[in-house]
């Protein structure tokens, strides 16, 4: 063997004893740290998504009890004895009273989630006390919806009538964590009456989107003749029928042995029967306070004087019913308009508190 021979034949085992030596290290240290490496990336980026599954879980927990506190009861006939006397002092609190029937019993509908309690309720009044009714269940935090709103004028009962379906909402999976969710039903609806979100509602009357439609008439077209026709008069349209009377009416506010009397007459009722009552019992489920009787302007008609009313209070507000009036056009008062006497009472208690 030559030299030349000796060197082809050293390079070539070098070459082989490398490859073999690549092969021994790779299957020794190599393969084993790239499929280390590999479960290394695979366990953390399983690390990740769980964290990030249990941060979704933690915020949608936290917004479940939440929302759980704005429900009502945690089963059927719980929810429907707290949604129904919530509505009745809503009813109350706004000036539409909860006298007669006017809050029906709804579908009842539930999910392995969510279960839903309908009531439909049906008043007719003073377009302002509508008005205050619909203020209030909008600001009140409650779970729920208003459905198939509707507000019509001149119906039985007042010159507006007002429909719509109250659906509260509540939880009703029994599966995972169980949070309260128990709205108390003798919550006081502490709403504003004189704030300026409630104002923003008094765009529906002044819009006056009840006045009767007139079709426009548009002019004659010019005739080629020397006398021209004159326009056709415009339709006068037919005068809506005005609603009956409201139920009861302050007919009378005497004293008897120096005690003020409040006396109210049922005048859908044929016999015309006449209810009397003293100061410190219940009007329609209000506390009587008292009897005013200074003469005071007539609310409906300034320039003649009111001789006497008598006050109630619904809640934390005081309302007057001037006599010779319906119950339905009571009024609040505050400030100026109150007795000196009230007054003092009034501050009396604020000031214990």
């Amino acid at each position: 063997m030559n030299k030349r021979e000796k060197i082809l034949a050293i390079v070539t085992g070098s070459i082989i004893s490398v490859i073999i030596l690549y092969t021994l290290i790779n299957a020794a240290l190599l393969s084993p740290a790239g499929a280390l490496k590999d479960d290394l990336q695979n366990v953390n980026k399983k690390i990740s998504e769980l964290a990030a599954h249990k941060k979704r879980m933690d915020r949608n927990k936290a917004l479940l009890k939440s929302l759980a506190a704005k429900t009502f009861g945690r089963n059927d006939d719980e929810i429907r004895a707290e949604t129904f006397g919530y509505l009745m002092a809503a009813l109350d609190r706004s000036g539409l009273t909860s006298e007669g029937k006017g809050v029906t019993k709804g579908a009842t509908k539930s999910s392995s989630d969510l279960r839903e309690v309908a009531w439909r309720v049906v008043k007719s009044g003073k377009m302002e006390h509508i008005l205050n009714l619909l203020y209030m269940l909008e600001s009140d935090p409650v779970l729920h919806r208003i459905e198939n709103l509707s507000i019509a004028p001149k119906e039985k009962d007042g010159p507006f009538k007002v429909e719509f379906d109250y659906v509260a909402l509540s939880l009703a999976t029994k599966k995972g964590p169980q949070f309260p969710t128990t709205r108390p039903s003798d919550v006081k609806l502490a709403v504003n009456m004189k704030s300026d979100l409630r104002k923003v509602y008094d765009i529906i009357p002044e819009r006056d989107i009840f006045r009767r439609y007139i079709k426009r008439v548009d002019p004659p077209k010019p005739t080629p003749v020397a006398v021209r026709p004159r326009p056709a008069p415009r339709p006068t349209p037919t005068p809506t029928p005005s609603a009956p009377k409201p139920k009861y009416r302050i007919c009378g506010l005497p004293t008897f042995k120096g005690k003020p009397e409040i006396w109210v007459v049922n005048e859908i009722d044929a016999s015309g029967a006449i209810y009397k009552y003293e100061e410190g019992e219940k009007l329609m489920g209000w506390d009587i306070v008292m009897v005013d009787y200074r003469p005071m302007p007539d609310p409906n008609k300034p320039e003649l004087l009111s001789p006497a009313r008598v006050i109630v209070r619904i809640d934390s507000d005081y309302w007057a019913i001037e006599g010779n009036q319906y119950v339905t056009d009571k009024r609040i008062i505050e400030g100026p308009d109150l007795p000196p006497e009230l007054k003092i009472a009034i501050g009396e208690v604020d000031s214990r508190k």
